[in-house]
């Protein structure tokens, strides 16, 4: 299950943004799901009732509205809402979160050093003209750099949460070095929103470890679930 999140995570761009690999994921849980009749399509389609409903709108009163763009998007916004709720329903416990954020991270890793040894398009964007302040920008297998920065940026989250959680010192070495490169990718890929939404997250997440702290006394730390969950 870790992996194939981990492979998803860091490889859906891989063919195109319109071909996101997590479309077609999405496709395939939502046969399992009419299979099995747990009827998260059906909720699924009740959560977007208001972009239908937008869309139907926007056929009626815009006559330069492009029908086929319409109704591919609404269907992309349906397939992120069912894959959003087909995880949250899913309750992954948090050593698999763990394993996923570790081994998104040394994809990372190996996608970065590769990277620094060969400045390809298809890992760089070697002539940015969006960024006026960075021409060179590192994008990896996403399709845009700022989705780099933000794809490292969720994974520093999650990697310091796991810290904050952790009692083994190996095991946050590990996350240390795993933050550090996620990080670097931040910065070479300059994604501005992704440092921003960054650095607002850890200050809050910080807020409420530090809130918790105060609350429970030293002995909060022992009360946290364990997290080794195999290797």
């Amino acid at each position: 299950m870790a992996l194939i999140l981990s492979c998803s995570y860091v490889l859906h761009e891989l063919l195109s943004a319109n071909l996101d690999l997590l479309y077609f994921l999405s496709l395939v849980l939502i046969f399992v799901d009419i299979y099995k009749n747990k009827r998260l399509t059906v909720k699924a389609l009740g959560y977007i009732y208001l972009v239908v409903l937008y869309a139907l709108l926007q056929i009626v009163l815009n006559d330069q509205i492009e029908i086929p763009r319409l109704v591919i998007n609404v269907a992309k916004i349906f397939l992120n809402v069912f894959l959003f709720i087909q995880i949250k329903e899913s309750k992954i416990p948090l050593p698999v979160w763990r394993k996923m954020a570790v081994y998104s991270s040394l994809l990372h890793v190996f996608l970065l050093a590769v990277s620094l040894a060969f400045k390809t398009e298809w890992l760089w964007r070697l002539d940015e003209t969006v960024n006026i302040y960075q021409k060179t920008r590192l994008s990896l297998l996403y399709f845009e750099p700022s989705e780099a920065s933000f794809h490292a940026a969720l994974l520093v989250l999650l990697l310091v949460f796991f810290v904050l959680r952790e009692k083994s010192g190996s095991r946050n070495l590990l996350h240390f070095a795993l933050i550090g490169t996620n990080l670097v990718i931040v910065v070479l890929s300059a994604g501005m929103g992704g440092m921003f939404s960054l650095s607002l997250a850890c200050v809050v997440m910080y807020l409420f470890y530090f809130e918790g702290k105060l609350q429970h006394g030293p002995g909060a730390r022992a009360d946290c679930p364990d997290l080794s969950g195999g290797s």
